[in-house]
């Protein structure tokens, strides 16, 4: 059930999260019971050099303003699904591990990643996740799904990869690449 969607421009909005029933937003605050809470947020990016900042309090005390909830009230996301489509995206979930050499996700405690991954140990940290701006040439940056080789015309050989979406007019796929200078 989402309880609160919006925009915010001003400095330290605060809101109030409520259930469309009225009910409280956690009904049981005993020790040991949880809720599955997801909280987007978007960085400033205006260049002015002001940051973004979210908290999320709660109003578990009475005490006028609330608690901060903190990483000790939270754990881990963990799934049986582990179909995520990034390396990024699939270690987010505590459960699965990434194979570079496949480009796949797969549950940690399963063994059928042993089967396609082969010598290739499941990635377990974002740390090492390869990343756009890691690839070096056109080919291996436009075969990531996620990925875009973007040239720039004003200096020769000024290339790089970066995320998708960026700049139109990038590379997208290794057919569109330029032929290198040793082919």
């Amino acid at each position: 059930e989402e309880v609160g969607r919006w925009s915010v421009h001003q400095d330290k909005e605060r809101r109030a999260l409520q259930r469309n029933s009225g009910e409280r937003l956690f009904p049981n605050a005993e020790r040991g019971s949880g809720y599955a809470v997801q909280i987007e947020g978007y960085l400033n990016n205006t260049g002015n050099g002001h940051t973004s900042e979210l908290s999320l309090t709660w109003d578990r005390t009475g005490v006028h303003g609330g608690s901060e909830i903190s990483f000790l009230f939270l754990e881990p996301h963990r799934s049986d699904d582990c179909t995520y489509l990034s390396c990024l995206a699939c270690l987010a979930d505590q459960s699965c591990g990434w194979c570079s050499k496949t480009r796949t996700c797969h549950h940690r405690l399963g063994v059928d990643w042993a089967k396609f991954c082969q010598d290739t140990p499941l990635i377990l940290s974002p740390s090492h996740c390869q990343l756009c701006e890691e690839y070096r040439d056109c080919e291996a940056c436009s075969s990531d799904q996620y990925c875009e080789w973007q040239i720039h015309s004003s200096k020769k050989g000024d290339s790089l990869c970066s995320r998708r979406g960026r700049v139109s007019g990038s590379i997208r796929a290794p057919q569109e690449c330029p032929r290198a200078c040793n082919r």
